[in-house]
């Protein structure tokens, strides 16, 4: 889709109805199905100019009170931009993602995941403005975080008012500003496990270090800590010690949460506080041979998360477990072209014979082809419509 963004498109042929807001994130009152009789043709007309994406900005302070897996219009400046991350997901399937700390006006910050092509051509040298249409939010202990999904909509530096007004602030009052991150969040842990340092070079050159820790409370849960720096090359997990960090960073993917520290991240080591004895005591006698529950281990990675069926070049295929709701069984059946390869539904000349617009030919048979609409509930708790063809 992506050569196609920002163009205006003449569509006939599609049936109009109700928004069915269960599987529809749109504010749209009206959706349109296509079937194999619509027609889509680009509108080559010379003055577009009033044509423009239409948004409905979400200030980020206010993402807080939004509910998980909303997708919402996000405008934001690039404050920082992490490293293009590379790594291969249990299907075999090769994935990359990009973290960006946006800003705005409201003088908070949230953690942008970036994935496929738009992470790889993401630059954010210059601090740049990206708006963004239906970008997903995930949550963790309160803390919330946006990543995008295949439907998102992400534009760099647009030309409405509301970038200039943006970049503006940015470049006067918010570089310099101590945003409130709304995906940071505190936490109290014992290192109960310690890995070795690890020193890489980004694709910028920039050397790097990082060190991964194994927290655990007495929620007998664990999460995976990335230090980075000076913090990664002091720590010293001998001895156990309690970790206490205010403003770590909450990162999700496959269904599993890690925490890492930022700049702004502060990190202290065995602090004189209640919180910290109490946790050690439970550690010494309880914490140290429990099985804790790993949050940072990833499940089978969703739909969303493995970017299935983002390819314009093929299909991809998966296995799900669900229990089908309704199945439409209205104009399931359709006579479609004979011709292997291809599936155009034919018009009948009333003389025994079948035209295909597509093939550009008649014939004097036709095969059926079955296109039914299914819903279907997850054990997620989700529901999901999808079609079945044969």
């Amino acid at each position: 889709m992506g050569d196609n963004v920002d163009k205006v498109y003449y569509i006939s042929g599609c049936q109009l109805k109700p928004a069915n807001k269960q599987f529809n994130s749109l504010k749209n009152e009206y959706e349109m199905a296509m079937s194999n009789e619509t027609v889509i043709e680009e509108c080559l007309d010379d003055d577009l100019s009033k044509v423009q994406t239409q948004y409905d900005f979400v200030e980020i302070s206010k993402i807080v009170e939004l509910e998980a897996n909303q997708t919402i219009d996000v405008l934001g400046v690039a404050k920082s931009t992490g490293e293009l991350e590379k790594f291969q997901a249990r299907s075999g399937r090769e994935l990359q993602k990009k973290e960006i700390q946006l800003v705005d006006r409201s003088n908070s910050s949230v953690t942008l995941t970036l994935w496929g092509a738009q992470a790889e051509n993401f630059d954010g040298s210059g601090n740049p403005v990206i708006a963004l249409k239906g970008a997903r939010i995930s949550e963790f202990g309160g803390g919330k975080t946006l990543s995008t999904i295949s439907g998102t909509l992400l534009k760099i530096n647009p030309e409405i008012t509301e970038c200039y007004q943006l970049k503006g602030w940015f470049e006067s009052d918010g570089m310099n500003a101590n945003a409130n991150d709304i995906s940071a969040r505190d936490v109290l842990g014992v290192a109960k496990s310690t890995g070795e340092l690890e020193k890489f070079q980004a694709r910028s050159g920039r050397e790097l270090q990082k060190k991964e820790i194994q927290l655990v409370d007495r929620s007998n849960s664990s999460v995976t800590l990335t230090l980075w720096g000076a913090q990664a090359e002091n720590f010293d997990g001998s001895g156990n010690p309690v970790i206490a960090l205010k403003g770590a960073r909450i990162s999700e993917f496959g269904g599993g949460k890690t925490l890492s520290t930022i700049s702004g991240t502060l990190l202290k080591i065995n602090p004189e506080i209640t919180e910290c004895y109490q946790l050690k005591g439970w550690f010494e006698s309880d914490g140290m041979n429990a099985n804790a529950n790993d949050i940072s281990a990833r499940g089978g990675l969703g739909v969303v998360d493995q970017q299935l069926g983002s390819s314009l070049d093929k299909g991809d295929y998966y296995q799900v477990k669900g229990t089908i709701l309704l199945l439409r069984r209205e104009n399931c059946l359709y006579k479609a072209c004979p011709k292997d390869g291809c599936n155009k539904k034919v018009v009948d000349n009333d003389n025994g014979t079948y035209t295909c617009e597509k093939c550009g030919k008649s014939y004097e048979n036709f095969r059926f082809r079955l296109l039914c609409n299914v819903s279907m509930a997850l054990f997620t708790n989700k529901l999901f419509e999808f079609q079945i063809l044969g």
